[in-house]
């Protein structure tokens, strides 16, 4: 299984999102520190949940890295993120 595949499945137990998004930006990070020679180093998270809402932008993200501590400690080197209610998330598309 990929490192992807496994931060999906565990996003995906924990928030039940309407949508999201997991892209692998590794390849954007090439030279970058903290990019290895192997992909799956840098992501970029979409989640629409409704369990964002009345949430702070610090609550979700402290969440969000809550679940995927594993592969933030041993594989991932950065993630980027988006994370909002349904209802934000319509307002700004």
């Amino acid at each position: 299984m990929t490192i992807a595949e496994t931060i999906q499945i565990k996003l995906q137990k924990a928030f039940a999102p309407s949508m999201m998004e997991i892209t692998d930006e590794s390849d954007m990070h090439i030279g970058h520190a903290g990019k290895r020679s192997e992909s799956e180093t840098h992501f970029r998270i979409i989640i629409v949940s409704p369990i964002f809402d009345k949430l702070s932008r610090v609550q979700r993200y402290r969440m969000v890295h809550n679940v995927i501590a594993n592969e933030l400690e041993n594989a991932v080197h950065a993630v980027s993120m988006m994370l909002c209610s349904p209802n934000e998330f319509w307002k700004k598309n």
